[in-house]
């Protein structure tokens, strides 16, 4: 098996340490500046709306592969979890 590099890992954009993310952003510090801002504009959001309901972790019980998607959305394409 050959080593991966960073341009050959279907992840991240070519060249750059960056994953593939559905706004394209492949500048590291944009992205991050971006990322805080969305998790804190969906943090305000649950806090002035929270999810209400009564919620059970089943994680811990039975085969924990069951809980977890076969295929992932990522970077706009459907992997099918083989680089995982």
């Amino acid at each position: 098996m050959g080593s991966m590099t960073e341009n050959s890992d279907p992840y991240l954009y070519p060249g750059t340490s960056v994953l593939k993310n559905l706004r394209g952003l492949t500048d590291p510090e944009l992205l991050a500046r971006f990322e805080a801002r969305q998790t804190h504009r969906r943090i305000a959001e649950l806090i002035d709306t929270p999810i209400t309901g009564v919620f059970r972790c089943r994680a811990s019980e039975g085969d924990p592969s069951a809980h977890f998607p076969r295929r992932v959305r990522m970077g706009g394409r459907v992997s099918d979890g083989e680089h995982f």
